[in-house]
């Protein structure tokens, strides 16, 4: 999608994987765009889950955003 300039944009269930997700995206040589590095989407599902991993914390299906390119 980057070779071929197609608009994308990445989302991450968790702000730990948005980051990492980021860093292998740079790590590949796809500039991110500035507006669309790892924080939280503004239009992700507002549907909190329990992590099975861990009793004190909750994700979203799409709540973080890990990167995005032109």
């Amino acid at each position: 999608m980057f070779k071929r300039k197609i608009p994308s944009v990445f989302t991450a269930y968790t702000r730990e994987e948005a980051e990492v997700e980021a860093v292998l995206l740079s790590g590949v040589g796809i500039e991110l765009h500035p507006a669309l590095r790892p924080g939280p989407n503004p239009w992700g599902t507002m549907l909190w889950k329990p992590d099975p991993r861990k009793l004190t914390r909750f994700y979203a299906i799409n709540s973080w955003i890990s990167g995005g390119f032109r």
